[in-house]
């Protein structure tokens, strides 16, 4: 169990605590109502290794745009969750338990993904240190097309004896 929504019981396996980072904010504080909320319940977790994630998820008419393609907005904040739940995976008390906040977030979009399209997120953390993180991002349909890339720069928040927090 956790201490509060904010945290993840970091005692969990990889998967289990990767799925417990998606599910905190939307099971464990009912009252959260940000716009992320609809994407946090419909992403699924495929799998997750010492330095991957992998998500699935369908787009729904709520991430469009007026083409009734996946919004280029909505696309960018599918990576914010899935880079940072990577880190997930590497979390331990006192390094990246909180998966920091984001100093960059860089998106490349390659081709449009219509409404109803399931795709695939891979994210793979590439460089985890004490203040920073790189998480790279690819998002591809069914057969394999890739639609998007992204670069994820975090910093870690967790208090650092003796170090700055801002």
């Amino acid at each position: 169990m956790t201490k509060d929504h904010r945290t993840v019981d970091l005692t969990l396996a990889g998967p289990d605590r990767v799925r417990a980072f998606l599910t905190n904010y939307t099971l464990l504080n009912p009252s959260y109502q940000g716009f992320d909320r609809e994407i946090l319940k419909s992403l699924v977790l495929v799998s997750a290794t010492p330095t991957t994630a992998v998500f699935e998820l369908t787009i729904k008419p709520a991430y469009t745009n007026g083409l009734n393609n996946l919004h280029g907005g909505c696309a960018a904040l599918i990576y914010d969750i899935c880079t940072s739940a990577a880190l997930m995976v590497i979390a331990r008390e006192g390094f990246w338990e909180f998966v920091g906040v984001s100093r960059n977030l860089n998106v490349t979009y390659i081709r449009p993904v219509p409404c109803g399209t399931k795709v695939t997120i891979l994210s793979e953390v590439v460089h985890a240190g004490q203040r920073l993180a790189t998480i790279r991002g690819v998002m591809k349909t069914e057969d394999g097309k890739v639609v998007s890339t992204a670069e994820h720069t975090k910093v870690n928040l967790t208090n650092v004896p003796g170090k700055s927090q801002l």
